[in-house]
């Protein structure tokens, strides 16, 4: 685990939510999640058009991105238990500022 924290930290992913991150995509990280075989590691953007992220654990190589999947960012990501399927849940979209 702590060597998850440090690649984490060199990718914009923090430990503490109320840590400013920005991630890859630059919007900052919405989820991490890890596949049952602890072989992959899966991070959700923030922001505008994001991506999920597939890197391969131990190495932390990119192993691929999945794109097209939501405008606003991923909040949530969890594989099924043979991890043999992914789901990841949309950020709902921000509001318009209304002032009276």
């Amino acid at each position: 685990m702590e060597e998850l924290l440090r690649f984490g930290a060199r990718n914009g992913v923090s430990h503490d939510a109320a840590e400013d991150t920005q991630g890859l995509d630059g919007g900052g990280v919405g989820c991490i999640t890890v596949h049952p075989s602890r072989k992959y590691l899966v991070v959700g953007e923030l922001g505008v058009n994001t991506n999920v992220y597939v890197y391969e654990y131990p190495s932390l190589a990119l192993y691929k991105v999945m794109r097209g999947g939501t405008e606003c960012g991923y909040s949530c990501a969890r594989f099924n238990k043979e991890g043999t399927k992914l789901a990841t849940v949309r950020c709902p979209p921000r509001p318009p500022l209304s002032l009276p």
